[in-house]
């Protein structure tokens, strides 16, 4: 479609590990699955969690006013943890990436 911009990141899915502790590790191929994107026809392309209507900067705004992660995704049950803590996790490697 022209005019879209796709932000891809890639989430992270539940494992279980040998010593049966439940961590998280990325997938080793690329998931189709979006995290994030941007359409014109969406919330006048505003950035929004891919399947929802809920722009990404709404959790960036939960918690820096001190809101945790638990109350944005009450507050947004459209938003999955995984994409939330997958936004959150992109953001900061992007940032880290900037200035190293």
């Amino acid at each position: 479609m022209r005019g879209r911009t796709d932000i891809v990141f890639h989430y992270r899915q539940s494992v279980r590990v040998d010593n049966g502790f439940s961590g998280w590790q990325y997938p080793r191929h690329v998931d189709p699955k979006q995290i994030v994107h941007s359409d014109p026809e969406i919330v006048s392309g505003t950035p929004v969690f891919v399947g929802t209507r809920v722009p990404a900067q709404a959790l960036l705004d939960y918690l820096e006013g001190g809101e945790t992660i638990e109350e944005f995704l009450d507050d947004f049950p459209s938003v999955s943890r995984e994409q939330a803590i997958a936004f959150l996790e992109e953001a900061g490697r992007a940032l880290l990436a900037r200035i190293a």
